[in-house]
């Protein structure tokens, strides 16, 4: 080796069998735009960005948990799953979660989107490189306050039972203590294309997301076309209808009123200890107490599933239904394995003259499967299970 004056050089030797070290988070961000507000509505798509030392390959559906903060805490109502939608062959993995109607009142986040540390879970990642599984831990992100979810207070559906007009809202209704009828017109075409407008009595009831309107009289047979119309009050202390926020409802014209016949759908469920939540995608019907047609499936290993029935009354909170199970004593206590692939369903009886869950309309819990005696819901995974 020749050295030169003025500097100092050891011998240069080949390295051999050098290894790639499996891929690494190192930094975790909300990628998507949700535009000038700061916030994202109805359909709108929040993205999260997981980038590693290294580009990686992905097989399957890998997903991580994003956080609401609807003031609901952090349980049910509030977490969310972003799932993979690409990004595989580079550093840089997206993961998106669409702004869905399904949750209704639970969708909003006034203190800005989070990402749960720690939960980046499904599918395969590996290594491009050296085909080494990815190593999943990341710090995630605390709640952004220029990623809000903010859905303004709308009309969903209004339907006629006789004399008493429901009027449903996507979240709940804040106080109006002052809220009069006078806001509000209900119109009908009577026999011969007239159209007339039907007086009210009593006054509106505001419960949850629901508005009750009474009519001084039900539309006859002949009468067709029932519509309502709210029309904001231009001044006034508690006369306006507002969400829980106090932000006031824009006014709306000839809203259909109808049979309101579509089914209530379970979405999701939890268990923490031996407390069961199941979430459905509209309020229930508080006036239930059948606590023994809710079922819930553990997987203690593979291919072995054991089946709780619950105990005590059932709890139900607009959309929430929350039950005690089984669980610890049974289960956790004998130190049972659990492989991941737990679920909860609720059923009854097919005697139809007993009563079922339903929600404020009166329309039961949409039951698509069969078992032996039994009508039951679709499987929805568990989530946050807890021993």
């Amino acid at each position: 080796v020749e050295l030169r004056p003025g500097s100092d050089h050891t011998r240069i030797i080949a390295l051999e069998n050098i290894t790639v070290g499996p891929p690494r988070a190192t930094w975790v961000q909300l990628s998507s735009d949700p535009g000038e507000d700061g916030a994202y509505g109805l359909g709108d798509t929040i993205s999260v960005r997981v980038t590693f030392d290294q580009p990686v390959l992905v097989v399957g559906e890998p997903r991580l948990k994003i956080a609401y903060d609807s003031g609901l805490g952090a349980r049910l109502g509030d977490e969310r799953w972003a799932v993979y939608s690409g990004g595989s062959g580079t550093s840089r993995l997206e993961f998106s979660y669409t702004v869905a109607e399904a949750e209704n009142s639970l969708n909003i986040s006034p203190r800005g989107v989070a990402v749960f540390g720690n939960t980046l879970t499904g599918g395969t990642i590996r290594s491009v490189e050296s085909s080494k599984h990815a190593e999943r831990s990341h710090m995630g992100l605390g709640h952004h306050a220029n990623h809000r979810v903010a859905i303004p207070l709308r009309l969903k559906s209004a339907e006629l039972s006789g004399t008493t007009l429901t009027i449903h809202f996507n979240q709940p209704l804040g106080e109006a203590r002052s809220l009069s009828n006078g806001a509000f017109v209900v119109q009908k075409t009577v026999a011969g294309g007239g159209v007339q407008t039907v007086a009210l009595s009593g006054s509106p009831l505001i419960s949850g997301h629901t508005l009750t309107l009474t009519l001084s009289s039900a539309p006859s047979s002949t009468d067709s076309n029932v519509n309502v119309s709210y029309n904001k009050p231009g001044s006034g202390s508690g006369n306006r209808l507002v969400d829980t926020a106090g932000v006031e409802l824009a006014s709306f014209s000839a809203q259909p009123v109808g049979a309101d016949v579509t089914p209530p759908t379970l979405i999701r469920a939890e268990v923490d200890g031996d407390m069961l939540t199941m979430v459905f995608n509209e309020p229930l019907d508080e006036d239930y107490n059948e606590g023994q047609h809710f079922r819930v499936k553990l997987n203690t290993r593979p291919y072995f599933h054991i089946e709780f029935p619950v105990h005590g009354d059932v709890q139900i909170s607009g959309h929430r239904v929350t039950v005690r199970t089984a669980f610890r004593s049974q289960v956790f206590a004998a130190g049972a394995g659990l492989n991941g692939d737990n679920r909860a369903y609720y059923n009854r009886s097919n005697d139809l003259s007993r009563p079922g869950l339903r929600d404020l309309a009166g329309n039961e819990v949409s039951i698509p499967h069969y078992h032996h005696g039994f009508r039951t819901t679709r499987w929805v995974p568990l989530e946050n299970l807890t021993r």
